[in-house]
């Protein structure tokens, strides 16, 4: 088991007490909006009593479960790309799924290093030469050495330009004229436009089951390091002393 894996474990365990308490309460004919607050209907979690510390855990873990989504889209993707369904373009399939796997490594930067910088302002002050404050730093320079190389790629980034892939591109136009058509010109170029595509897809297979690999490692050791600041030895969750919920939420 990784250790991305044991910190969801625990936290999940946390949640499911903390969400347990609040539907009891809620069930003896207190009004809640737990129910619309899970489903993202609303921001304000009212009603059923909510403690400090169980709010605090609910916040993580909504935190915590969209780090987890991306982790598991980057892996979906690989399967995605693994067959090419019928009656869909097969080079615009390879290139929406490339974009889509960029992008995603995009947002999971960006939350990763969201996540961390809360745990500076709900743990704060932190002493410049603490532990947390060196290893929440450390946690920071590597998610910048593993994801900038890869979110950066051909000159710009993928949130603020829209990626372009000369090969994919050029693999879209070559699929248009290999359609249609029974001319003599036809029978080789779509027996080279088979062999392109096929190599272009086991290429982005590659370096993309290459990739989520390291991201599974830099996510371990984050996670590894946060659980230091989350956990007790028995598992119990560490209450940040400068926890504050969210704007728009609600706590009675």
């Amino acid at each position: 088991m990784g250790e991305m894996e044991r910190f969801k474990e625990s936290l999940f365990a946390a949640l499911r007490f903390a969400l347990r308490k609040a539907h009891e309460h809620s069930a003896n004919g207190n009004p809640s909006t737990l129910g619309k607050f899970l489903m993202g209907e609303t921001d304000e979690l009212v009603g059923a009593p909510v403690a400090a510390c169980d709010g605090f855990v609910v916040d993580l873990a909504l935190r915590f479960s969209e780090i987890l989504r991306s982790a598991q889209v980057l892996n979906d993707i690989v399967v995605y790309l693994k067959r090419f369904p019928p009656g869909i373009s097969r080079s615009r399939y390879l290139n929406y799924h490339v974009r889509s796997y960029l992008q995603e490594m995009y947002i999971l930067r960006e939350r990763l290093n969201a996540l961390l910088k809360k745990y500076e302002r709900w743990n704060a002050p932190l002493a410049p030469n603490g532990d947390n404050f060196i290893m929440l730093g450390d946690c920071r320079r590597l998610i910048a050495k593993a994801f900038d190389r890869i979110v950066d790629v051909r000159g710009g980034d993928v949130h603020r330009q829209q990626f372009s892939d000369p090969e994919l591109e050029r693999l879209e136009g070559w699929e248009g004229l290999v359609e249609g058509g029974v001319d003599l010109g036809k029978e080789w170029m779509t027996k080279a436009y088979e062999n392109q595509i096929k190599a272009a897809r086991e290429k982005w297979i590659a370096q993309i089951e290459t990739n989520n690999a390291t991201t599974t490692q830099v996510l371990d050791v984050i996670f590894d390091a946060l659980s230091g600041m989350t956990f007790a030895a028995g598992g119990e969750v560490i209450f940040p002393r400068s926890y504050k919920p969210p704007r728009g939420r609600h706590q009675n």
